[in-house]
Parts: structure tokens; sequence; C-alpha cells
């Protein structure tokens, strides 16, 4: 198992004249959708892939609404979803109103399991670095 990255150049926005600094972007190999993830559920156990489907359709559609309801929904060795706001302040309790609440958040924080296998992957360069466009007319890329 391993996460592919490539190297990027980025300048500093402040000071464009200072020398760029290279890091390592995740590089996807692919995607897994609900339907790869029921099959691979399926060759791994007993329940047929479209008993498995029906499952993982039920969970993704239970957790947006345990978490619309202000429910933690914790899963286990997976992880914990949990909502945030983000919000315009008001001078006093008084003042802030509903109207003050700009979005909902969904954050997630990965289990013991799950991290300790994300701790475990191997990394693969991909490329030996690029760098960003230069800037014209005094614009950022």
């Amino acid at each position: 198992m391993s996460i592919a990255f490539n190297i990027v150049g980025r300048r500093n926005p402040i000071d464009q004249s200072a020398p760029a600094k290279f890091y390592a972007v995740v590089n996807a190999t692919g995607e897994v959708n609900q339907r790869d993830i029921s099959q691979e559920i399926a060759e791994r156990s007993t329940v047929t892939p479209t008993d498995s489907m029906a499952v993982v359709e039920a969970l993704l559609t239970m957790i947006p609404k345990m978490l619309a309801d202000g429910k933690i929904v914790r899963l286990g060795e997976l992880g914990t979803f949990y909502t945030s706001v983000k919000s315009e302040g008001a001078a006093s309790p008084e003042e802030f109103k509903k109207s003050n609440i700009a979005a909902a958040k969904v954050r997630f924080k990965p289990g013991k399991i799950f991290m300790r296998t994300l701790q475990a992957a191997d990394f693969k360069r991909k490329n030996n670095g690029s760098m960003p466009p230069e800037p014209t007319n005094g614009s950022t890329p």
C-alpha cells in the first residue's frame, strides 16, 4: 500500500521575489465508489453484493440525517463524524441571531486503527517537481 505524490513548487504569495519552496501533493491513483466498496465487502463476507450495497446506501443516507439532527456519529475504529458551524460575530449574546450562522460543516476525526493504517502507508514519488508559471502583470498565479 502506497500513497503517490507529486512535488510542486510554490511561491510566497506575499514576497514573490523569495525563492520557491517545494511541497508534496497527493496524486490520487483512482476513485472508489459505494458500488466498489459493496463488492469488496461481499467478497470478504457472507452477504451478497446487493445486500452489502443496501447497507452502504443506508449508511450514506443515515449519517447526514443524524448530523443534521445535531448528533455525533461514532463508527467505532473508522472514526467520528460531527458538525461545526461558521458564523459572524455579534457584539453580545442577545444580538446574535440564527442568520449569523453562515454554514454548517462536516468534520471527521479518524479512529485509531484508521490512523495507524495511514501512518503505516508508504509514499511513492511520481515526479521530480514542477514550478507554477511566472506571474504576469503583477498578478499571482
